[in-house]
Protein backbone atom coordinates (compact mmCIF):
# COMPACT_ATOMS: atom_id res chain seq x y z
CA UNK A 1 0.00 0.00 0.00
CA UNK A 2 0.89 3.66 -0.65
CA UNK A 3 1.07 6.17 1.70
CA UNK A 4 -2.14 8.21 -0.36
CA UNK A 5 -3.92 4.22 -0.39
CA UNK A 6 -3.69 4.07 2.96
CA UNK A 7 -4.69 7.38 3.43
CA UNK A 8 -7.95 6.78 1.75
CA UNK A 9 -8.76 3.49 3.17
CA UNK A 10 -7.80 3.80 6.72
CA UNK A 11 -5.60 1.54 8.76
CA UNK A 12 -6.36 -2.23 9.47
CA UNK A 13 -8.08 -2.17 12.30
CA UNK A 14 -9.79 -6.09 12.15
CA UNK A 15 -9.03 -9.35 10.45
CA UNK A 16 -11.95 -12.13 10.10
CA UNK A 17 -10.54 -15.40 8.84
CA UNK A 18 -12.49 -18.50 6.72
CA UNK A 19 -11.11 -21.53 5.08
CA UNK A 20 -12.62 -19.60 1.94
CA UNK A 21 -11.71 -15.78 2.83
CA UNK A 22 -10.11 -13.31 4.50
CA UNK A 23 -11.67 -10.36 5.08
CA UNK A 24 -9.71 -6.89 6.19
CA UNK A 25 -11.07 -3.64 7.87
CA UNK A 26 -10.27 -0.30 8.27
CA UNK A 27 -10.18 2.77 10.39
CA UNK A 28 -12.22 4.07 7.57
CA UNK A 29 -15.15 1.57 7.33
CA UNK A 30 -13.95 -0.19 4.12
CA UNK A 31 -13.54 -4.14 4.25
CA UNK A 32 -11.71 -5.78 1.66
CA UNK A 33 -12.09 -9.60 1.28
CA UNK A 34 -9.38 -11.83 -0.01
CA UNK A 35 -9.40 -15.21 -1.06
CA UNK A 36 -7.29 -18.02 -0.25
CA UNK A 37 -4.07 -17.04 -2.96
CA UNK A 38 -4.89 -13.23 -1.22
CA UNK A 39 -6.32 -11.54 -4.27
CA UNK A 40 -8.29 -9.49 -3.76
CA UNK A 41 -12.27 -10.41 -4.62
CA UNK A 42 -14.00 -7.39 -3.43
CA UNK A 43 -14.58 -4.24 -1.49
CA UNK A 44 -17.04 -3.48 1.03
CA UNK A 45 -18.15 -0.24 1.65
CA UNK A 46 -20.40 1.92 2.77
CA UNK A 47 -20.65 6.04 3.45
CA UNK A 48 -21.86 7.76 6.14
CA UNK A 49 -23.83 10.95 6.43
CA UNK A 50 -20.97 14.18 4.89
CA UNK A 51 -19.54 15.50 7.88
CA UNK A 52 -19.60 19.36 7.78
CA UNK A 53 -16.71 20.18 5.46
CA UNK A 54 -18.04 18.58 2.85
CA UNK A 55 -15.91 15.19 2.90
CA UNK A 56 -17.53 11.88 3.11
CA UNK A 57 -17.22 10.44 6.58
CA UNK A 58 -16.65 6.98 7.39
CA UNK A 59 -17.54 4.82 10.35
CA UNK A 60 -14.72 2.78 11.54
CA UNK A 61 -15.08 -1.17 11.76
CA UNK A 62 -14.14 -2.61 15.10
CA UNK A 63 -15.65 -6.28 14.49
CA UNK A 64 -16.34 -9.14 11.59
CA UNK A 65 -17.50 -12.23 11.72
CA UNK A 66 -18.07 -14.68 8.77
CA UNK A 67 -21.12 -17.01 8.62
CA UNK A 68 -20.14 -20.50 8.55
CA UNK A 69 -21.01 -20.94 4.58
CA UNK A 70 -19.08 -17.67 4.24
CA UNK A 71 -21.31 -16.30 2.17
CA UNK A 72 -22.73 -13.47 4.77
CA UNK A 73 -20.34 -11.39 7.05
CA UNK A 74 -21.73 -9.33 10.13
CA UNK A 75 -19.51 -5.85 10.51
CA UNK A 76 -19.57 -3.91 14.05
CA UNK A 77 -18.86 -0.22 13.78
CA UNK A 78 -17.68 1.84 15.83
CA UNK A 79 -21.07 3.79 15.62
CA UNK A 80 -22.39 0.78 17.34
CA UNK A 81 -24.00 0.20 13.76
CA UNK A 82 -24.49 -3.53 12.80
CA UNK A 83 -24.05 -4.25 8.98
CA UNK A 84 -24.98 -7.49 7.37
CA UNK A 85 -23.00 -7.91 3.88
CA UNK A 86 -23.33 -10.48 1.13
CA UNK A 87 -19.96 -11.13 0.70
CA UNK A 88 -20.29 -12.79 -2.86
CA UNK A 89 -22.27 -10.18 -4.50
CA UNK A 90 -20.82 -7.12 -2.18
CA UNK A 91 -25.08 -6.50 -1.80
CA UNK A 92 -25.49 -4.97 2.30
CA UNK A 93 -28.84 -6.84 3.33
CA UNK A 94 -29.37 -4.87 6.53
CA UNK A 95 -27.93 -2.01 8.27
CA UNK A 96 -28.74 -2.12 11.87
CA UNK A 97 -28.37 1.70 13.47
CA UNK A 98 -28.18 1.78 17.28
CA UNK A 99 -27.37 -1.58 17.71
CA UNK A 100 -25.02 -0.88 20.28
CA UNK A 101 -24.32 2.67 22.59
CA UNK A 102 -20.97 2.03 21.92
CA UNK A 103 -18.62 0.96 19.56
CA UNK A 104 -18.90 -2.68 18.79
CA UNK A 105 -16.42 -4.86 20.16
CA UNK A 106 -17.53 -8.73 19.73
CA UNK A 107 -19.49 -10.30 16.96
CA UNK A 108 -20.30 -13.97 15.90
CA UNK A 109 -23.08 -15.83 14.29
CA UNK A 110 -24.05 -18.74 16.41
CA UNK A 111 -26.28 -20.95 14.62
CA UNK A 112 -24.82 -23.17 11.89
CA UNK A 113 -27.50 -21.98 8.69
CA UNK A 114 -29.41 -18.84 9.68
CA UNK A 115 -28.19 -15.61 10.66
CA UNK A 116 -28.20 -14.96 14.04
CA UNK A 117 -25.42 -13.27 15.61
CA UNK A 118 -24.41 -12.31 19.10
CA UNK A 119 -22.57 -8.84 19.44
CA UNK A 120 -21.18 -7.20 22.69
CA UNK A 121 -19.95 -3.25 22.77
CA UNK A 122 -16.90 -1.43 24.75
CA UNK A 123 -19.53 -1.06 27.93
CA UNK A 124 -20.26 -4.71 27.94
CA UNK A 125 -23.53 -4.58 26.59
CA UNK A 126 -24.20 -7.81 24.94
CA UNK A 127 -27.89 -9.02 22.55
CA UNK A 128 -28.40 -11.78 20.07
CA UNK A 129 -29.75 -10.26 16.70
CA UNK A 130 -31.67 -12.51 14.55
CA UNK A 131 -31.73 -11.62 11.11
CA UNK A 132 -34.98 -12.74 9.20
CA UNK A 133 -35.21 -12.80 5.35
CA UNK A 134 -38.96 -12.07 4.38
CA UNK A 135 -39.70 -11.50 0.66
CA UNK A 136 -36.84 -9.58 -0.52
CA UNK A 137 -35.47 -7.50 2.50
CA UNK A 138 -34.05 -9.16 5.49
CA UNK A 139 -35.78 -8.13 9.00
CA UNK A 140 -33.95 -8.13 12.57
CA UNK A 141 -34.71 -8.94 16.15
CA UNK A 142 -32.79 -8.32 19.18
CA UNK A 143 -32.48 -9.69 22.49
CA UNK A 144 -30.57 -7.87 25.06
CA UNK A 145 -28.66 -10.33 27.35
CA UNK A 146 -26.09 -8.13 29.44
CA UNK A 147 -26.71 -4.32 30.14
CA UNK A 148 -23.49 -3.35 30.31
CA UNK A 149 -23.31 -2.62 34.13
CA UNK A 150 -20.81 -5.05 35.06
CA UNK A 151 -18.45 -3.75 32.50
CA UNK A 152 -16.61 -4.37 29.44
CA UNK A 153 -16.39 -7.97 27.91
CA UNK A 154 -12.95 -8.87 27.42
CA UNK A 155 -13.24 -12.46 24.97
CA UNK A 156 -16.24 -14.58 23.64
CA UNK A 157 -16.40 -17.97 22.32
CA UNK A 158 -19.39 -19.62 20.68
CA UNK A 159 -20.12 -23.16 19.30
CA UNK A 160 -23.01 -22.64 17.07
CA UNK A 161 -25.96 -24.46 17.53
CA UNK A 162 -26.13 -27.74 15.54
CA UNK A 163 -28.75 -28.17 12.63
CA UNK A 164 -31.11 -31.31 13.46
CA UNK A 165 -30.45 -34.38 11.96
CA UNK A 166 -27.00 -33.24 11.00
CA UNK A 167 -25.47 -34.28 14.27
CA UNK A 168 -23.28 -31.86 16.94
Amino acid sequence: HTEDNQHLAGRPAVIALHSSFLAVATSRGLILIFDRQQQLKITLAQVADAVADGAAAHDAVTALAFSTESELLVAGHASGRLVLWDVMTGQTLKVVEGAHEAAVRHLCFFHETRPYVFSADATGAAHLTYFTRVLLAYTHTRQCLLDGATGPITAVAAKRAAVPGQGG
